[in-house]
C-alpha cells in the first residue's frame, strides 16, 4: 500500500508544472478597515472579508470556494503557482490556478489546452502524444462558458487523472482542476466530483 506521504510528494512534484510567472491574485494576507475585515490580495488589491458568506473561502479577488464544510479541507499548496487547493479524501484534491493571459494576449482555447499538456509532459518525461485525453468537453463555471480536459499520467510509478476546467478571459486563464492519485479512468466518480467542485465556484 502506498503511503500518504507519498501521495503528498507525488502531488507537490506532479502539480508544481501548472505555476507560471504570470501568476495572479493569491492571498497573501488579511487585515481590517475601519473596523471591517478585509482579505489583501498579491496584485495589491483587497476586498472585504464580512461580504463572504460563512460557507465561502475566497480564493481569487472575485472568486470563492462556497459550501465546503465539513468535505472539503484546505491544504497547503504544492507550489507558489497555485491559488489554493483543497482535498476531499486522502487521494482526491481540487486546485485554483490564476494567470494574468488571456485572449487579450493572443491565447486561444486551444493554445491553452496545449501549454498545459505540454507542462505535463515535461514533469512526467513523456511525450504529448502519449499522454491520454480522456475527454474534452464543454463546461460551464457560474454562468461563464469553458472547457473541460480529462487525462490520464503515471509518475513515480503512480497512476493521476486530471480533469481540468479552462475559462479563457480577456486577461485571464483560470484553470479549475481535480484530481484522483490511483485512477487510471475518468470514472462516473470523478465527474461526479468534478461537477460538484464546479458548482461550488462562485464568482463576483
Amino acid at each position: 500500500m502506498i503511503q500518504n506521504g507519498f501521495f503528498k510528494s507525488v502531488a507537490l512534484a506532479l502539480f508544481c508544472v501548472a505555476a507560471s510567472a504570470a501568476h495572479a491574485q493569491s492571498i497573501v494576507g488579511s487585515s481590517s478597515v475601519e473596523g471591517r475585515s478585509i482579505t489583501l490580495f498579491s496584485d495589491g488589491t483587497w476586498a472585504f472579508t464580512d461580504r463572504q458568506r460563512s460557507d465561502c473561502k475566497p480564493v481569487l479577488s472575485d472568486l470563492s470556494f462556497c459550501g465546503i464544510s465539513p468535505i472539503w479541507t484546505q491544504t497547503p499548496p504544492p507550489s507558489a503557482g497555485i491559488d489554493a487547493q483543497f482535498m476531499r479524501a486522502d487521494t482526491e484534491f481540487v486546485q485554483f490556478i490564476s494567470d494574468r493571459v488571456g485572449t487579450a494576449q493572443g491565447i486561444e482555447m486551444d493554445s491553452a489546452k496545449a501549454v498545459i499538456l505540454d507542462g505535463v509532459a515535461g514533469i512526467t518525461g513523456v511525450r504529448v502524444r502519449d499522454i491520454p485525453v480522456l475527454s474534452d468537453e464543454p463546461a460551464e463555471v457560474d454562468g461563464k462558458d469553458a472547457v473541460t480536459i480529462a487525462f490520464s499520467v503515471t509518475f513515480r510509478g503512480v497512476p493521476v487523472v486530471f480533469a481540468n476546467t479552462i475559462l479563457l478571459e480577456e486577461s485571464r486563464l483560470l484553470q479549475m482542476q481535480s484530481y484522483v492519485i490511483g485512477a487510471t479512468a475518468y470514472s462516473d466518480d470523478h465527474r461526479a466530483l468534478h461537477a460538484t467542485f464546479l458548482n461550488l465556484v462562485e464568482m463576483d
